[in-house]
């Protein structure tokens, strides 16, 4: 778990699709975790962060530039223009 907030064990029995419980799977073996941690950090994002339709719009701000620091720039030039995104299709 990241956070290094005191933690209790909780046991839960949780009901998932097969393609959910295999991206979970998937998830769990890209880092290197079990499964139970995975989801024990899934559920405390969920839970823990407010909902940003709930947040003033200086936090949600601070929010929204904090994520978009959290991604690694690719380093390389990408083409995200409208004409890109609909090449190919007739348009």
């Amino acid at each position: 778990m990241a956070s290094t907030a005191q933690t209790t064990e909780l046991a839960l029995t949780l009901r998932l699709s097969d393609r959910a419980r295999a991206r979970l799977a998937e998830q769990a073996a890209q880092q290197g975790q079990d499964i139970p941690a995975v989801a024990s950090d899934l559920i405390e994002e969920a839970v823990t962060h407010p909902d940003p339709a709930d947040m003033p719009y200086e936090q949600w701000v601070a929010a929204f530039k904090a994520w978009i620091g959290s991604h690694k720039a690719v380093g390389h030039y990408v083409d995200d223009s409208r004409e890109s995104i609909y090449e190919g299709r007739g348009e």
